[in-house]
């Protein structure tokens, strides 16, 4: 479904992939993929849809969890600044939120060129060494994401990607 396919490895004990899209619905098919829904789960027990997360950058880009969760049947729930994880409901929120969660399967959508880093913050950068902390605390918080998964992981992006993804996988 996806044009590109890679694994990852963050240096601790994860199953992880990105994937490239070349279009939003495209994204939105592998997350119907083993093992993020639960019906085509290859694990020997199935994730429970409180078990798993799907993380976007910003509040702009929550359509796209949100979608992809409808595409593949999953109900969800969007996590407000209470961070409450509901039984039966795949959890939806923002990277920023995600900081102290655990779920066996994570998937981070849209990381897109522009989208992480965000293209905003760093517009209003005029100063080189503030450019570097942007970057950094951009990269610090797709780090984060990642590192919410226990057993799955999941990253995927419509092409063309955002440059972290390039320096994840090397």
């Amino acid at each position: 479904a996806a044009r590109q396919a890679h694994s990852l490895n963050l240096n601790y004990p994860r199953i992880g992939s990105v994937a490239m899209a070349s279009n939003h619905r495209m994204e939105q098919n592998l997350i119907k993929q083993p093992p993020l829904h639960r019906a085509n789960s290859v694990l020997t027990r199935a994730l429970q849809p409180q078990e798993i997360a799907l993380f976007v950058r910003s509040a702009a880009q929550l359509d796209r969890p949100k979608a992809a969760a409808e595409k593949a049947g999953m109900k969800y729930k969007v996590l407000d600044d209470r961070v409450e994880i509901t039984p039966g409901y795949v959890s939806v929120s923002t990277m920023h939120l995600s900081k102290g969660l655990e779920f066996r399967a994570v998937a981070i959508m849209g990381c897109d060129d522009e989208v992480i880093p965000l293209q905003e913050r760093i517009e209003t950068v005029t100063d080189e060494a503030d450019l570097e902390g942007v970057y950094n605390t951009e990269r610090h918080l797709l780090y984060v994401a990642c590192t919410r998964a226990r057993d799955h992981l999941l990253i995927t992006s419509t092409e063309p990607a955002s440059e972290f993804l390039q320096d994840m996988l090397s």
